[in-house]
């Protein structure tokens, strides 16, 4: 707000609140120490488990550095390993180990769930209450990994990949942590230019719904996709309002949800024709360059390579805008709302 010259006002503040899920400004102070506190507690305990689990076969200085960087990238979505190109990196080493991908996929699901959606679920035992948003959250979740995991196992048995050949335990801990990865945390473990188009396919639109609102997790949202299923649900059994789980969404989150998508699909299309007229290349290459940047997960097709230096600062807007969040900046730059003086007569369009 400061660099586009607007204060940050009273109205603002309630957008933040209302977007963290406090009630006040006492609220938000105590989430930001809640934020402190649990973030470190976590990313301390997925270190621990990691090093008791390195140790064995690196010394403990070395061992306690890698979990320390790769329990904070995974907990941050970050995406960086310090393995590859080494001797004992994710492909020859970790990328086959159980304990691992268990841990480290863990770490990318609590990061991609959010500081407030955990608060919500720590609060469940003594309240008995869970936002529809935490629900939203955890049931698109189960059911993002879960069919995820269904394609890469489909994929990888129908087809000839980089995956065929391999054991069963290895394609389930490869394809689950392949598939909790793909929703912007960016770790790679298997070439992704070697996988058949229907697993390329489902992480780039995994990456493009990304993790849940005001988590470490790009994307268009868990929360907007959410909405929008259950608008489109109600529409099609004819209902005039649309709920879940016993909370009905109002019309305002509705309209938001669809700004959103609509915004962040323009933007996405916009940059992918732009980058396919500059540089020579597969169109669904270009296009997954791209989704990754908007939900700054940092996958490639081996096509940054080919970018040059205006794609690049593309590719950069994108990355910049995914995490900034598309309602943030639609919110930053609208004009602020005037009462609407003349109400003109409702007229139907013709749709479909």
């Amino acid at each position: 707000f400061r660099l586009i010259g607007r204060r940050i006002t009273l109205q603002t503040r309630f957008i933040v609140q209302q977007s963290l899920g406090q009630q006040g400004a006492s609220g938000v102070l105590n989430l930001a120490l809640y934020v402190l506190g649990i973030t470190l507690a976590i990313e301390a305990a997925g270190a621990l488990l990691l090093w008791l689990r390195w140790r064995a076969t690196l010394p403990d200085g070395e061992a306690l550095w890698y979990a320390i960087f790769h329990a904070i990238s995974s907990y941050c979505n970050a995406g960086f390993d310090l393995f590859s190109g080494t001797d004992q990196g994710v492909l020859f080493g970790y990328g086959t180990d159980w304990f691992t991908l268990t841990v480290m996929g863990l770490l990318i699901t609590v990061g991609g769930f959010g500081i407030t959606i955990l608060y919500d679920l720590w609060s469940y035992p003594a309240d008995r209450n869970l936002s529809i948003n935490t629900r939203l959250t955890v049931v698109l979740t189960v059911a993002l990994t879960v069919v995820g995991f269904l394609i890469f196992m489909a994929d990888a048995s129908l087809h000839q990949n980089v995956m065929s050949g391999k054991g069963m335990m290895e394609r389930a801990s490869v394809g689950l942590f392949t598939v909790v990865s793909a929703r912007t945390a960016g770790l790679t473990i298997v070439p992704l230019e070697q996988l058949n188009d229907a697993t390329q396919m489902m992480i780039l639109l995994w990456m493009f719904v990304g993790g849940a609102p005001a988590s470490m997790a790009g994307g268009v949202t868990l929360s907007t996709v959410g909405v929008l299923v259950i608008s489109v649900f109600a529409t099609v059994r004819g209902l005039n309002t649309a709920s879940a789980f016993g909370r009905t969404i109002p019309f305002e989150t509705i309209a938001k949800a669809v700004a959103v998508m609509t915004v962040s699909t323009l933007l996405v299309t916009a940059l992918t024709l732009f980058l396919s007229l500059r540089h020579e290349g597969n169109l669904f290459d270009v296009a997954f360059e791209v989704v990754s940047a908007f939900a700054n997960a940092g996958y490639s097709l081996n096509f940054t390579g080919n970018l040059d230096s205006v794609g690049r600062y593309v590719i950069a807007f994108a990355m910049f805008w995914g995490r900034l969040g598309p309602l943030t900046i639609v919110v930053a730059l609208a004009q602020r709302q005037q009462p609407t003086l003349i109400h003109y007569p409702e007229e139907p369009v013709i749709l479909g």
